[in-house]
């Protein structure tokens, strides 16, 4: 499985920071999840790389193989 996630400025307070590393944590370390996030720069500023990469992960998947993190 394959989950995206967009963190924006609200990402970066201490706390919610936090929050989010153990959450990604725990959904890639019980099950088969692979998690990637994407700040603004990502999204906004090169999102035709982006969607390249997540196309890539995607492709990936499906044929059985792991990029390594």
């Amino acid at each position: 499985m394959l989950a995206l996630e967009y963190n924006g400025a609200e990402h970066a307070e201490a706390n919610r920071m936090r929050r989010d590393y153990t959450r990604t944590f725990d959904v890639q370390h019980r099950g088969r999840w692979r998690v990637e996030t994407f700040g603004p720069t990502e999204v906004f500023g090169r999102p035709d790389q982006t969607a390249q990469f997540v196309k890539e992960l995607r492709r990936e998947r499906l044929n059985g193989r792991r990029r390594s993190a």
